[in-house]
């Protein structure tokens, strides 16, 4: 073999780590750091010494395999009532199917000591660029890293993204691990991760996003009954995101239209 297993294990962390960080500022690093990873995870998997060496043999495991062929059956199934079916099918094979596999590498990779911690670590430090990549948009009326990025086409926050909704989704998905890392965070790191939390908060407001709201509110209830430790901290931060949101959308004049049941 071309690799060795301490090779293809650095390969896949490497390929990991920069997914986590390059993700939000650029789509073509989903298709390099895929690439990464798939090379790495494919090495073990034909060398007899680690092809047993993967999560997805553990009992425990397979409702979710399970779970994740269904996902990608009821994919194809999609294509017979699509108006693009050629568009969907190279989609099954690309998007969906390459998102899959990432998914079940990702879990195979983030098993490995240490590695989730350093993933954590990763995340914060790419959401500290996205915040400041928002607000220079917010101050200067251009990115810090992406340019002149057209963010007065919506008239709310869209940070490296094209639309507010994406940028509502990542701080959505993010803003609970940073309420994780600041909880479990000893000494001189805490307070900027808190600092960090809450400019993450104001952030989601302002893409005056409703659904991801929502959604941050299920991942803060998840966190809660998950981390007895921290069920006080998730309750004040849904708290507080409810807050914050609230007085936006009163203050730009959308509080009443947010809770019609049209939308």
């Amino acid at each position: 073999m071309m690799f060795g297993p301490r090779a293809t294990g650095t390969l896949q962390r490497v390929g990991l780590y920069l997914l986590l960080l390059l993700v939000p500022f650029s789509k073509a690093a989903v298709e390099l750091t895929f690439g990464l990873l798939l090379l790495g995870w494919l090495a073990d998997r034909i060398r007899p010494s680690t092809r047993s060496d993967t999560l997805w043999r553990d009992a425990r495991l397979r409702l979710l395999g399970v779970g994740l062929i269904i996902y990608w059956v009821a994919c194809a199934l999609s294509i017979m009532v699509s108006g693009y079916p050629l568009l969907s099918l190279r989609a099954l094979f690309t998007k969906w199917g390459e998102y899959l596999l990432l998914f079940v590498i990702a879990m195979d990779v983030a098993r490995r000591p240490g590695v989730a911690r350093r993933c954590a670590q990763v995340i914060t430090w790419s959401s500290l660029g996205v915040v400041l990549e928002a607000a220079w948009q917010e101050l200067f009326g251009r990115g810090l890293f992406r340019g002149a990025h057209a963010p007065l086409l919506h008239a709310r926050m869209i940070g490296p993204y094209e639309i507010p909704s994406d940028l509502a989704t990542y701080f959505m998905v993010v803003i609970p691990l940073l309420l994780v890392q600041a909880m479990t965070s000893t000494g001189w790191r805490r307070r900027p991760l808190w600092i960090l939390l809450g400019a993450g908060v104001l952030c989601l407001a302002r893409t005056e996003t409703v659904g991801a709201w929502l959604g941050l509110g299920v991942g803060l209830g998840f966190v809660s009954l998950r981390h007895p430790r921290l069920r006080r901290p998730g309750l004040i931060m849904l708290a507080a995101v409810a807050l914050v949101a609230s007085a936006y959308l009163a203050r730009v004049g959308r509080l009443a239209g947010t809770f019609s049941t049209t939308d």
